[in-house]
């Protein structure tokens, strides 16, 4: 099934922008509605979190389009299989394909009766915290136990394809210590945690580190550890703020952070200054 997509004000072209990779997409009407396509509002915040996507521009130069969704439907037509986004220049015709949404749920009606979800501010951007760190193991090892032991925190470690699990100080360095790849997760309070871990601080009052990257640097080898968490979060499309007890988790870590490591490198880097020293002059 085929459906030409119009916005609410009755204006059936648009300026497009998408990301095909994370299956998103915004429509502009030239009233300057905006709206968000099918469930794209489920990851637009955290994918323009590094920037907006750009624009779709036709070969003949052209910016505005007349968009078409193609319905496929499951073998028992109980729900929505995919939906294929197709473009057709406003100047000069030409026709393209956009995005395939990929649909894994149900139901999925309102995909079809109501595929534009409108978005007056769709740049509000939620403020994050990242941090690095160069480390060594026993300076991962330490913090784990400050959090737990000292500030209280609540730990959940996952391993490579395994869940990730409540936990206490020694059973998570354990886990560190068994696996080279790894999820750590550190709340104020008990949470549900999520099957897929990935970035999963954006959604929940976590304290999120991945396995480091490791980098080999003109001067050597190193291990680059991200700290993540939110000081805002987009719940039901919604920017609310931050659970008070996770950032008053995090302000203590800071703080920590702050009278153990050096921040020589720059703002939000909290690096082992024996590692700073043997790595500097190598990035």
């Amino acid at each position: 099934m085929r459906k030409p997509v119009t916005c609410t004000c009755g204006e059936p072209r648009f300026a497009v922008r998408l990301r095909r990779d994370e299956q998103v997409a915004l429509l502009t009407c030239a009233g300057g509605h905006h709206a968000l396509l099918l469930d794209s509002r489920d990851y637009w915040h955290d994918v323009i979190q590094s920037g907006r996507p750009r624009e779709v521009r036709c070969r003949c130069g052209a910016r505005v389009f007349a968009v078409d969704l193609e319905y496929r439907f499951r073998a028992d037509e109980s729900s929505v299989r995919t939906v294929d986004v197709w473009l057709r220049c406003a100047g000069c015709g030409a026709q393209r394909h956009g995005v395939a949404f990929e649909i894994d749920y149900e139901p999925t009606d309102t995909l079809v009766s109501r595929p534009l979800d409108p978005c007056p501010d769709p740049w509000r951007k939620a403020k994050q915290t990242e941090l690095t760190a160069l480390w060594v193991p026993d300076d991962l090892h330490a913090l784990v136990v400050h959090l737990v032991e000292e500030l209280r925190a609540h730990c959940y470690v996952g391993g490579w394809r395994e869940p990730a699990r409540p936990c206490s100080s020694s059973e998570a360095i354990a886990t560190l210590r068994a696996h080279t790849s790894w999820t750590l997760l550190f709340a104020a309070r008990p949470v549900e945690l999520p099957g897929e871990l990935r970035d999963c601080w954006r959604r929940l009052p976590v304290i999120q580190l991945e396995t480091p990257i490791t980098i080999r640097y003109q001067t050597g080898k190193g291990w680059l550890h991200y700290v993540h968490y939110a000081n805002e979060r987009f719940v039901d499309g919604e920017l609310v703020a931050q659970d008070p007890e996770l950032l008053a988790l995090a302000t203590r870590l800071r703080a920590w952070l702050q009278s153990r490591f050096t921040s020589v490198r720059g703002r939000g880097t909290f690096d082992n200054p024996r590692e700073h020293e043997r790595l500097k002059g190598g990035w």
